[in-house]
């Protein structure tokens, strides 16, 4: 089975396979089970070893090795919750030179991020295809220098249980510091 509680269960909003090793000459046929009426239902089409599944339930696969030799087995699939994460405000710096760069303490946003949740891991990465394969030598290291200003970083939260994981936003911003006019002028108050 695949489930929470024995750690199998694929992530909601992903697919998982389940079958067997096929066999030759073997007939298949899938079903799934109807909670309301209570008995499992064909899955119209569904006739090789292999079923792919992207919905939690009850399902069964049934082989006709020969004839009048049928055999049956039922798997339990669930899918397990992505981490909920909490929406970052933007990382802001002064800018001491105006050059429009800065050093980010990425880690900053983590409590945000993780808002409660527990057993997550939080990773940065500069590109939305780079957070989604989520490949921690490619993860950005803090203190980050941005590239742009305001820059967007993709933070990943990752539930280290079952790896499910989700993608949030971070934006950079680094301020410009305001120049001083240079004498500055005198300011004459006068006493009444």
């Amino acid at each position: 089975d695949l489930t929470l509680d024995n750690r199998g269960a694929p992530c909601i909003g992903g697919t998982t396979e389940i079958g067997t090793i096929p066999f030759p000459g073997a007939i298949y046929q899938w079903f799934v089970f109807d909670p309301v009426t209570g008995t499992f239902v064909i899955m119209a089409g569904e006739v090789s070893p292999n079923l792919i599944v992207n919905t939690p339930g009850l399902y069964r696969l049934q082989v006709e090795v020969s004839p009048g030799c049928i055999v049956s087995d039922e798997i339990i699939v669930e899918f397990a919750p992505l981490p909920v994460p909490g929406n970052p405000d933007a990382l802001t710096l002064c800018d001491d030179d105006n050059d429009g760069v800065g050093l980010f303490s990425l880690t900053d946003a983590d409590s945000q991020l993780i808002a409660g949740t527990a057993d997550v891991l939080v990773t940065y990465y500069e590109t939305l295809l780079a957070a989604n394969v989520g490949d921690i030598t490619t993860a950005l290291v803090s203190p980050y220098q941005n590239t742009s200003n305001p820059q967007i970083v993709f933070s990943r939260l990752e539930d280290q249980g079952f790896g499910c994981y989700d993608i949030v936003e971070l934006e950079l911003i680094v301020f410009d510091t305001p120049v001083l006019i240079d004498p500055i002028p005198d300011f004459i108050l006068c006493d009444e």
